[in-house]
């Protein structure tokens, strides 16, 4: 999809089990403080740990009424800090958007790293037992200098200091940093929570009209909302996957037909076709290893076939960055593809 600059005020959905936990250790007073937050692109780990945040900045007494998760108040002036940008004890580190090629950066560099260790030693919380926070999201786009930048501040953290990492392949973090870090792994949700996810974004849809898109999902809300919004696309691409090996011309000449033209609408078209392709491809190498019966060598192979999809996801924005046919580009996948289909 084109990427547009990002919303951190969105209300988290579903979780439950990772509030709870997280909401134990505030009761506690062990939180920690250093944390990557990973899992799937879409999931719910940003919103999950502006959720933390929300719970940890909140001056309303009454949040410790409102159950055993971390919910606050609607009205809570905490909500409207964020989505500001004024808490003074928090800050957010993100790759940059690209305003002319609207993208987001692909690198988080070592001047915009260096921000955080002046954040930790510039000003002190502005009150006593305060929490600094300091988030990092699309950790992996952290380069070498950045990474050794941040290494530095994780190493001996300020004790009032809490720094969450953002990570949909912890693979790709230097182990420096991981080592490092408690990990919360964000899982797929369950079909049913989806299900409420999905009646409460679009109330005037049945669960019979949203099952497809929740299926294909596999437990990410973000992905099952793209799915629907691209719902014409969506019939269309598993029309041909599911035909296959056999290709279905006529379908394919619509989708080409669908992500030749240069407007935006094409690029996006085409990008979407890339990440659900690539979604086909992980769920192939997913099943082969469920049949290994070692479980260290399971989770090896899971890393792998996630950064298999990141790769795929990754070829696909190269492509639009430097304009190559798209046609060719999806027919190279679509044989690719094709003959993994004849070999399964």
């Amino acid at each position: 999809m084109m990427e547009e600059k990002k919303v951190y005020n969105d209300t988290l959905l579903g979780r439950d089990k990772e509030q709870l936990f997280l909401r134990s250790l505030c009761d506690k007073n062990c939180l920690g403080q250093t944390w990557i937050f990973s899992g799937d692109k879409g999931i719910g780990k940003a919103s999950l740990a502006f959720q933390l945040i929300r719970f940890i900045y909140s001056e309303d007494s009454n949040r410790f009424s409102l159950g055993r998760g971390l919910k606050v108040s609607d009205e809570d002036p905490v909500n409207r800090q964020i989505e500001q940008g004024t808490l003074r004890d928090f800050l957010l580190l993100a790759p940059d958007y690209d305003d002319k090629k609207k993208k987001v950066k692909s690198v988080i560099s070592v001047d915009k790293a260096r921000k955080v260790s002046t954040f930790y030693t510039m000003h002190a919380a502005r009150k006593k037992a305060q929490k600094r926070i300091c988030l990092i999201d699309d950790a992996e786009f952290l380069n070498k200098e950045a990474a050794n930048a941040l290494l530095k501040i994780i190493e001996d953290p300020p004790s009032d200091a809490l720094i969450i990492f953002i990570s949909h392949n912890t693979a790709l973090l230097p182990i420096t940093i991981r080592s490092r870090c408690q990990v919360l792994r964000c899982l797929p949700l369950p079909e049913v929570e989806l299900e409420t996810i999905l009646k409460q974004k679009f109330p005037n849809e049945d669960i019979e009209s949203l099952a497809p898109f929740i299926e294909k999902a596999k437990g990410i809300p973000a992905k099952a909302i793209m799915h629907y919004e691209q719902k014409e696309l969506f019939y269309e691409i598993m029309h041909i996957i599911n035909a296959l090996p056999t290709i279905d011309l006529d379908r394919t000449q619509n989708i080409i037909k669908k992500i030749a033209d240069t407007d935006a609408r094409a690029i996006e078209n085409f990008e979407y076709i890339g990440n659900v392709l690539a979604d086909w491809l992980y769920e192939y190498v997913i099943q082969t290893i469920a049949q290994i019966s070692c479980l260290e060598n399971k989770f090896v192979h899971i890393d792998q076939a996630i950064t298999l999809r990141a790769n795929i996801i990754m070829q696909i924005k190269k492509a639009i960055q430097i304009h190559q046919n798209r046609s060719l580009v999806f027919f190279d996948f679509m044989h690719q593809i094709r003959n993994i289909a004849i070999c399964k």
